[in-house]
């Protein structure tokens, strides 16, 4: 009987050891896989940082001056951002900005572009208009707050689609500069992430 209960017991871990390998090769294939879809999907749903902002900007530099900044040797970053909905989240601040600085004789945007750093690039972007008052500054990522007499859905929807490529916008707070400042945080596409490596 202890003989029996011995070999029952082996085998089951020699067949065990067999799954687990089995398994574990299955689940390495399915990595790799999974490594080469999401690099076809990366590319597909990324543009051209400096690109894009140049594109949006010239939509308003007719109404206002634009300075922008950046790191000295940058090249262009492809960002993982839907060309289309990068530019819908800058149109959406740059207008913010005009109807903030309507009454402005001089109406100034300055966008500062950082160093990318583990895999991501912050932009800040700051108007000189009045700033958001202090009171309404946690709400004005809520849906449907507005202090206009529209929806109150653009920086909300910026941030939403923000986040679903895994960045985000957030107010800095900042007492000592005058107007609003946004910074957004973008995922860079490290173009080696996709490759396999050996």
């Amino acid at each position: 009987m202890i003989k029996k209960s011995y070999f029952l017991n082996s085998n089951k871990k020699k067949l065990s050891k067999k799954l687990l390998t089995k398994y574990s090769d299955a689940v390495s294939s399915l990595k790799k896989e999974l490594n080469s879809l999401r690099g076809v999907v990366e590319r597909s749903v990324s543009c051209l940082l400096l690109e894009t902002i140049s594109d949006c900007l010239n939509q308003y530099t007719r109404f206002t001056e634009v300075s922008v900044t950046k790191p000295e040797l940058m090249d262009d970053l492809d960002v993982i951002i839907a060309r289309e909905d990068l530019m819908q989240v800058l149109s959406n601040l740059f207008q913010n900005s005009l109807d903030a600085m309507r009454d402005n004789r001089v109406k100034k945007i300055s966008i500062s572009i950082g160093e990318a750093v583990n895999n991501s690039v912050t932009l800040k972007i700051q108007d000189a208009g009045s700033g958001i008052p202090e009171q309404i500054q946690e709400r004005i990522f809520e849906d449907n707050f507005s202090t206009k007499s529209q929806t109150g859905l653009g920086l909300p929807h910026a941030q939403k689609l923000l986040r679903r490529y895994g960045g985000d916008i957030q107010l800095v707070n900042n007492s000592s500069v005058k107007g609003a400042c946004f910074e957004i945080k973008l995922m860079v596409l490290k173009h080696d992430s996709w490759q396999e490596k050996n």
